[in-house]
């Protein structure tokens, strides 16, 4: 049996929710617009939700296979049974953001617009710092495509101060 592209991609997704799961926490970046998920009422309408899932949480109804994760997870105090299709992830990662995997293609379109136009910036921009190695602390220059620089700017101080 031949599996489709979106089929591939699904048990795709299940190795690596499976690997990400048994070093903790796996972190199913999805859109929660897309037919088949479950979420609380309030959150059905975002471009891009983030669930968590571990073992470590020990939720009695936790499950996955090769079509979704599923589980009762907690919203305000609240249990509420999430189910996410793999065909709505576009990636997963632990909870530190270090390790996992992303499927571009399964990307929003609100999120796909987004990323071309930071790769557009990136490619009329480039991080040049010209000091020596030992001497490059404080900020970088920005080059831009057209040859200007500009130097950082300081960090904007807040609007709180401590008061003693």
């Amino acid at each position: 049996m031949t599996l489709t592209p979106e089929q591939q991609r699904s048990l795709d997704k299940r190795a690596v929710f499976e690997t990400v799961l048994a070093e903790g926490v796996a972190a199913v970046h999805f859109d929660p617009r897309c037919s088949g998920v479950q979420v609380p009422a309030w959150l059905r309408d975002r471009p891009m939700l983030v669930l968590n899932f571990s073992h470590r949480y020990r939720l009695d109804d936790f499950t996955f296979d090769d079509e979704m994760a599923s589980a009762s997870l907690s919203f305000a105090g609240r249990l509420h049974r999430c189910r996410v299709p793999w065909l709505a992830v576009f990636a997963i990662t632990d909870d530190a953001r270090e390790s996992g995997g992303a499927w571009p293609e399964d990307l929003p379109n609100e999120a796909k617009t987004a990323v071309e136009a930071l790769e557009a910036q990136s490619q009329t921009a480039e991080v040049v710092d010209p000091r020596p190695a030992e001497a490059a602390e404080g900020p970088l220059r920005l080059v831009t495509g057209g040859g200007e620089s500009a130097a950082s700017s300081p960090p904007a101080r807040g609007h709180l101060r401590r008061i003693k």
